[in-house]
């Protein structure tokens, strides 16, 4: 067996139980943020991870939309060396939000006041810094901090040292619509925190951290559909239709309905009601 060292310089996509260890991660830390949002805003919203890949400083960074407002973000005491960015329009929006209002739009772009950045210090530490602590499962504690704002953040000077950055993407959806924010991280650092995590106390730790994962996962929503039918239309006719047409389904009343667990087909079963509610009974897993 030949031993390579591992080069940062283009590594390698993270291990598959690293990767999912940090996916599963972040998409509990959303589903947390959301519910904290619920307290500090007057609306709701919901947060979800689009992706995350790792590049070198320069295409991270160049790659970032304009105009962004960005914090550095340290790991307990030590220096920060970490970067939380968020586009403009919604620094503005959940800074408007916390404030009493209820945007339904992205509100015009402008500069935030000294009061407006302190806000939205404060609202990245609850929503973004804290989640991701509270929901991290390792032995060794992932205490994330908002130092201080990165004036220019695509000119940063912060992965100076840095081979490859990690990026992180979130989408967070409300009323106003949707808007991306990033967790910038050097590889490394991350690497080797994930790596540690898997360590930990070999005998008892992944255990519980495993129960503990899985038990917030279960509680994770998940979008039950069910297809009444299909029929195919030409665009001319789809035009044409108004209110009181009937369409004919290719679906018999004889044969069950077909149950979608997050858009793949799951089940099969029946139409029903309970009480003043419609219900499906379900018959059987679809082969």
């Amino acid at each position: 067996m030949t031993l390579r060292a591992y080069d940062f310089r283009k590594p390698d996509r993270l291990a598959a139980t690293l990767e999912q260890r940090l996916t599963a991660w972040m998409r509990v830390a959303s589903k947390l943020a959301a519910e904290k949002a619920a307290k500090e805003l007057p609306f709701r919203i919901e947060m979800t991870l689009s992706g995350v890949e790792n590049a070198s400083p320069i295409e991270v960074l160049s790659a970032l939309p304009n105009p962004v407002i960005g914090y550095r973000v340290s790991i307990g005491d030590a220096p920060a060396d970490m970067l939380f960015v968020w586009t403009r329009p919604l620094a503005l929006t959940l800074v408007n939000a916390a404030m009493g209002e209820t945007p339904t739009e992205l509100p015009e772009d402008r500069e935030l006041t000294e009061v407006e950045l302190s806000l939205c210090e404060y609202l990245m530490q609850s929503l973004c810094a804290a989640v991701l602590h509270e929901t991290w499962t390792a032995g060794e504690p992932l205490a994330l901090t908002v130092r201080e704002r990165e004036p220019s953040p695509r000119w940063t000077r912060l992965f100076v040292k840095a081979e490859q950055v990690l990026q992180c993407t979130f989408v967070l959806r409300g009323p106003f619509g949707e808007q991306e924010w990033y967790w910038l991280a050097p590889y490394q650092t991350l690497f080797e925190r994930l790596t540690r995590a898997e360590i930990v106390e070999p005998s008892l730790r992944p255990q519980e951290a495993a129960r503990k994962l899985e038990g917030v996962v279960r509680e994770l929503p998940v979008e039950v559909s069910v297809d009444l039918g299909t029929i195919e239309l030409s665009l001319a006719q789809l035009a044409a239709l108004t209110a009181g047409d009937l369409l004919i389904l290719k679906q018999r009343v004889g044969d069950p309905l077909t149950v979608r667990v997050d858009s793949r087909l799951k089940f099969r079963g029946w139409p029903g009601r309970v009480g003043a509610r419609q219900s499906l009974q379900i018959e059987s897993l679809r082969e």
